[in-house]
């Protein structure tokens, strides 16, 4: 401690000037992203959000072949859309706020709401009328919270809101109807006596009321994602904690049509109305007979909790997916993935160490989601086979004689 202190002195007391060379980023490559969102209007242009506060902003103009940092929001955030008409007009919701840029995300500006305490997790431009942006909420009222509605007729500078539910409930998905914008759906859940119902709101004057749409099978619990069929108003999917459910009525009943589990985001395309995508645990879900059956899509996956799934509105086999680890793009309807992640450096680094005998290999944690080695001092990166029930890492330990000899340590052992 007292070489330590000395040397703290050194550097202030003397008039050396210390001159620090330019940092460059090595990776890992690719980041825990929980939100994605692809311009309509721009096929190739794709933003994400990083999974933390405040959250990085990243974009790609080229459907992921390169990536670049383009600003940051200080706030956690939860959804993200993109204007149809012009892709460097973007909205983003978190917590309390929304926020907008036009500049393709370098900057943002925090919008005025309503004084309440907002969640906002589903968030999406008018597809025809672009001043207009809707939101899916829930609002703290009285120590509990509420399902809610916003929206905006002139581009965030003010908005209307509406209570949907008068029980303990959460929203957490929207969507538009393609062909008739007025018909609005809204999905979550509610909680009375401790039992957890998914429940979904639909309006057919642009949200100007809205009434429950025919009940969800109860099993499902959460309604995490919505999305309606590009060209046939009855078709409505949505996605929950035990599988997705299809309605062929505009929402006055439901079928259960898949099994798998944690649907948090769902997809289409006008290129293919008939085929749709929903993100997972782990897997990515298609179908190719407008949700009637689907298939489980994993070939070159990595990671988890796929929260964002966007189809390419005009290559039908053309879609991209990001999760807890890494950004991912098929060009065959799913059959195969890649990560697409050059220049995308985001991932949040919670251990690291060299080899005291190899100086060049380096190990790195990324925040429990994944692991990787470098050995060439960072210029590439391998990912490494994650320990069984391991957790977020607190270090790593090399053997000085022995670079391939690791110890790794974590919270729960």
């Amino acid at each position: 401690m007292r070489s330590r202190l000395s040397l703290l002195i050194l550097f202030v007391c003397s008039p050396i000037t210390i001159f620090f060379g330019q940092w460059q980023p090595v990776g890992p490559p690719g980041g825990d992203f929980r939100v994605l969102a692809r311009a309509p209007g721009s096929d190739n242009t794709v933003y994400l959000a990083s999974n933390n506060s405040p959250s990085c902003i990243w974009r790609t103009t080229d459907n992921g072949n390169s990536w670049g940092r383009v600003g940051s929001i200080n706030a956690m955030i939860y959804s993200l859309a993109v204007d149809p008409t012009n892709a460097s007009i973007l909205y983003a919701g978190g917590s309390s706020y929304i926020y907008r840029s036009t500049n393709a995300g370098s900057t943002w500006t925090q919008l005025s709401k309503p004084s309440s305490h907002y969640y906002f997790y589903g968030l999406t431009v008018h597809p025809t009328t672009p001043a207009t942006v809707l939101t899916g909420c829930y609002v703290s009222a009285g120590g509990y919270y509420r399902m809610g509605f916003m929206k905006s007729t002139n581009s965030g500078g003010n908005w209307t809101s509406e209570t949907l539910s008068v029980d303990t409930s959460y929203a957490y998905a929207l969507a538009v109807d393609p062909t008739d914008p007025d018909n609005i759906y809204v999905g979550g859940y509610k909680r009375i006596a401790g039992v957890y119902t998914p429940i979904v709101f639909k309006s057919t004057d642009g949200g100007s009321g809205f009434n429950p749409t025919g009940a969800m099978p109860s099993s499902g619990s959460y309604c995490y994602s919505l999305i309606v069929h590009q060209t046939n108003s009855n078709y409505v999917y949505a996605g929950n904690a035990s599988g997705i459910c299809r309605s062929t009525d505009g929402g006055a009943s439901w079928t259960k049509v898949s099994t798998g589990s944690y649907n948090y985001s769902l997809t289409t395309t006008p290129a293919n109305p008939s085929l749709l995508y929903s993100g997972g645990v782990g897997y990515i879900y298609r179908s190719t007979d407008a949700g009637l059956s689907w298939t489980t899509m994993n070939s070159g996956l990595a990671g988890s909790i796929f929260y964002g799934v966007a189809a390419s509105r005009t290559a039908a086999a053309s879609v991209c997916a990001a999760n807890n680890i890494d950004f991912f793009r098929s060009a065959n309807t799913g059959a195969n993935w890649e990560k697409a992640h050059n220049e995308l450096n985001a991932a949040p680094v919670t251990a690291m160490a060299n080899a005291p005998s190899l100086l060049s290999r380096i190990y790195v944690d990324n925040d429990g989601n994944s692991q990787y080695r470098s050995t060439d001092n960072g210029a590439t990166w391998t990912t490494m086979v994650k320990p069984l029930s391991c957790g977020s890492l607190c270090d790593f330990a090399i053997a000085h004689d022995n670079p391939n000899y690791v110890l790794e340590f974590e919270g729960s052992g």
